[in-house]
């Protein structure tokens, strides 16, 4: 018996009653329940990923389900209308769904694309760019009032053009330029959701959540017909909030709060999920919790292989369990640029050695030290302390010379070890040098 003899009518029934209420993601997880994990039945799909579409962090799933249904059926024109619906809830798509839905009326006049068509053009901006697809909507229902006004606002400029100059400022980065803009028509215009809106972007760039959510809130409420524009922001702007409050309670140590903030976050789906987790896995190394810290960044990595973040999180977690093998295999898969980004981790590994050294020299095992010592060099060629650390017991010796070498940085010992000048005096101004620099530096962030 197949997915589909399982799946009794009542069951059905219910799924599409809660569809009729408007939950995309309690209806989709109903679907699935019913589908017992393969993919939806053929007479089903269509409904399916059209539910589907309505959950933000799958959209993209369903669109291409839906391109796929379009494939093993070409002429179904309910399968094509639904494809070009699923297009136009997205910006970076809606014309092109505007154009399909525009052509199913040119090639069979099917009258169900009319109100979706509409719908789609009522989205567009209000800029010069739109009056072609409104003026083709128009053709065809040349009595739509509200389309006209629409079409009659964009060819009169009626703020349209100031707006799209703000937005065109806004996506190049000039985000003073752009609340300018924004500003400059909610002053001639209180009731632009456009600029109200672009303001809500331009405090989401610039990381203030809380006024970014106020305004997008605001704009959606103004022009309801604009929220699947506007709402992926809007979420945006609620999730990053919740997690900078989080990552600003770790920055004051409370990291059990900070962890139940961020925890349900990270249960969110898609791109604000990873982030979450990530911030999780930060936290639970700053609680001392390793182990954890590493099953996190690895799932990470699992669902998003190119995630470098994540695998310079479990870098860490590795060398604070002191699997440096292990550790230093995931860095040298770091892009080049990346391990420069990131070469701090490396010095973990450095420090933890020299400080295990420094024990077993005061415990009066110097050779044993220095072993670990050479180790702790390996690991951080550039780093002054492991090399200082290292040339300190061979001044003590009488080993100037090699005391002096040790203290060059790699690529500079051309000048035979003698040539710089007596070890000693050489140990004792670079130790100097370091504790000055480390006492500046530590000034500078107080």
């Amino acid at each position: 018996m197949g997915i589909r003899d399982r799946i009794s009518n009542s069951d059905l029934m219910e799924a599409r009653a809660l569809a009729k209420a408007g939950d995309a993601g309690v209806v989709v997880a109903r679907y699935e329940a019913l589908f017992d994990g393969a993919g939806p039945p053929p007479d089903l799909a269509l409904e399916y990923y059209q539910t589907l579409a309505g959950v933000d962090a799958r959209w993209r799933e369903a669109r291409d389900g839906l391109r796929q249904v379009v494939r093993d059926n070409p002429n179904d024109p309910a399968a094509r209308q639904a494809l070009a619906e699923v297009l136009t809830y997205r910006q970076t798509t809606r014309d092109q769904g505007i154009e399909q839905l525009a052509g199913l009326w040119r090639d069979q006049q099917r009258l169900q694309v009319i109100a979706p068509w509409r719908q789609a053009l009522l989205w567009l901006p209000e800029e010069p760019a739109s009056a072609d697809a409104l003026r083709d909507y128009l053709a065809v229902r040349p009595d739509d009032e509200v389309v006209r006004e629409r079409l009659d606002s964009v060819l009169s400029g009626g703020g349209g053009a100031a707006v799209a100059e703000a937005y065109d400022a806004l996506e190049a980065g000039r985000l003073s330029a752009a609340r300018r803009g924004f500003e400059g028509v909610l002053e001639d215009d209180p009731d632009s959701a456009e600029a109200v809106a672009g303001l809500g972007l331009a405090d989401l760039r610039q990381g203030r959540f809380g006024p970014a959510e106020q305004r997008l809130a605001r704009a959606i409420r103004m022009a309801p017909e604009r929220r699947d524009d506007w709402a992926p922001a809007l979420e945006d702007a609620r999730f990053y909030g919740r997690r900078a409050e989080a990552r600003a309670r770790v920055q004051k140590e409370p990291y059990d709060q900070a962890l139940q903030v961020v925890i349900p976050l990270a249960r969110a789906g898609g791109r604000r999920g990873r982030d979450a987790a990530l911030l999780q896995g930060e936290i639970l190394l700053g609680q001392d919790r390793p182990q954890v810290a590493e099953t996190v960044f690895r799932d990470l990595l699992e669902s998003d292989g190119d995630n470098n973040d994540a695998r310079v999180g479990l870098v860490r977690a590795l060398m604070v369990q002191e699997r440096y093998d292990e550790a230093n295999r995931i860095y040298a898969d770091l892009p080049a640029e990346e391990r420069m980004r990131y070469g701090y981790v490396r010095d973990q590994q450095s420090q933890v050695l020299r400080e295990r050294a420094q024990a077993l020299i005061d415990d009066g095992q110097v050779y044993a030290g220095e072993a670990l010592l050479h180790e702790a060099v390996a690991a951080a060629p550039r780093d002054p302390w492991a090399r200082l650390a290292l040339a300190k017991p061979m001044q003590a010796r009488g080993q100037s010379g090699q005391a002096a070498a040790r203290l060059e940085p790699p690529g500079t010992r051309d000048a035979e070890p003698e040539a710089v000048g007596p070890a000693g005096a050489i140990v004792d101004r670079m130790e100097a040098g370091y504790h000055a620099a480390g006492r500046k530096l530590a000034a500078e962030f107080q």
